[in-house]
């Protein structure tokens, strides 16, 4: 695949300068990233263990990208890592993020089990509450977020 003008300055841009790539799907937003990633690993602005982090939206245009980038680059993991911006969440958190109060022993729960938490809550926390202060649904709101925090996130003292 060929590049145009426009690619080829995203391509080639010094590694101190940003660029910022957008267009609609099929356009050769990954061929340029890939490219991009060729020219700074082959140029060796890239060295290891310096590595390139590469964030995309969803786990689909990661895996697409990893597999392009492991076809066209050899040993392309020792330069660059390649996952969503969830992933990168993960990591940070799972690394972290007992330094923010968050055990990084946490699970990520799937919508079921999140359902599950919120049933749980109406029935450990609110069924007096709703009798008691219909009004006050502030107050409820607080406590819910406050129990939520604890029992999700595994974080001591939340208020």
């Amino acid at each position: 695949m060929g590049t145009d003008p426009s690619q080829d300055r995203a391509i080639f841009q010094p590694i101190d300068s940003s660029t910022f790539v957008t267009s609609p799907p099929g356009y050769g937003k990954t061929h340029v990233m890939t490219e991009r990633i060729r020219c700074l690993i082959s140029s060796k602005s890239i060295n290891p263990p310096n590595k390139l982090l590469v964030l995309t939206f969803s786990n689909a245009a990661a895996n697409e990208m990893k597999d392009r980038i492991g076809r066209n680059i050899p040993n392309s993991g020792m330069y660059v890592d390649i996952m969503n911006f969830h992933a990168l969440a993960y990591y940070i958190l799972r690394t972290y993020g007992n330094y923010i109060g968050v055990d990084r022993y946490f699970t990520i729960l799937n919508e079921e089990e999140i359902l599950q938490f919120k049933k749980n809550y109406f029935e450990e926390v609110l069924s007096d509450e709703i009798n008691e202060n219909a009004g006050k649904l502030y107050n409820i709101i607080t406590e819910y977020n406050s129990w939520y925090t604890k029992k999700f996130y595994n974080v001591k003292n939340a208020k």
